[in-house]
């Protein structure tokens, strides 16, 4: 069974939440952390693209398949085929054919293969290689399953860490100073909340400039470092940068 979906906005805003953490009241005291769905490490970083496999039927039962894109990835990353096999165990794979790079279509019950529709190829649900003329598996993404209905998968490119400061406009009370990579076309916005276990997250407006004024509410990443300036939102709390 085929299943394509992008992942609704507010989906996505509760995945991808990189946060510093004011650990004194009444001063900047920042470090950095990571908020539970996203782990930068390396570069480039891998990040924990989450799923949660009651919004995707076909993934409930046994050889169902699912086509789907990456948010928070450059339109140039293909889709990714991920496909439940018997005993709970999943695989997720590049749909990039490596033959000719046509999409590959999602698990066929009755061939028991990932076929390719260009040229004939057929995959096994891992990637690797059954029939060709493609020579070389599909690209692989490990993944990890908690037994219920949540499903990682770890994508390279996808993390990103912030860096923080503390800076001083002139004149002015000092603001937090958030610095972090961009891609080029998604959409970058500030975000807080007071408690680690608070649900929602109330928007931050921010400045592009250290002197500017406070009131852009996103900006658009166009590939290269971006750097935002915001006032205190409270005494304590959590911020986060969050691409969609």
């Amino acid at each position: 069974m085929s299943y394509n979906n992008d992942l609704n906005r507010r989906h996505f805003l509760k995945m991808f939440a990189f946060a510093t953490a004011s650990s004194q009241l009444g001063s900047w005291a920042w470090t950095n952390s990571v908020l539970g769905d996203i782990q930068a490490n390396g570069s480039p970083a891998t990040g924990l693209f989450r799923m949660n496999l009651s919004d995707f039927p076909a993934l409930q039962t046994d050889n169902g398949s699912v086509r789907l894109k990456v948010t928070g990835m450059s339109a140039t990353f293909p889709e990714i085929i991920v496909t439940r096999s018997a005993g709970s165990v999943f695989h997720a794979v590049s749909s990039y054919c490596t033959h000719m790079g046509c999409t590959v279509n999602t698990f066929n019950a009755s061939l028991g293969v990932l076929p390719c529709p260009c040229h004939g190829s057929q995959f096994k649900v891992d990637g690797s290689v059954v029939r060709g003329p493609a020579t070389e598996p599909l690209a692989r993404y490990a993944t990890q399953f908690d037994g219920a209905s949540l499903l990682a998968i770890e994508i390279p490119g996808l993390g990103y860490s912030i860096k923080s400061s503390v800076a001083q406009p002139a004149g002015g009370a000092s603001r937090l100073s958030l610095s972090f990579p961009t891609v080029t076309g998604l959409n970058y916005e500030v975000r807080f909340k007071t408690t680690f276990g608070a649900t929602d997250w109330s928007p931050v407006m921010f400045s592009p400039t250290l002197d500017g004024q406070v009131n852009v509410p996103s900006l658009v990443g166009d590939g290269a470092e971006a750097t935002v300036y915001l006032e205190r939102t409270g005494t304590s709390g959590f911020y986060a940068v969050i691409r969609y």
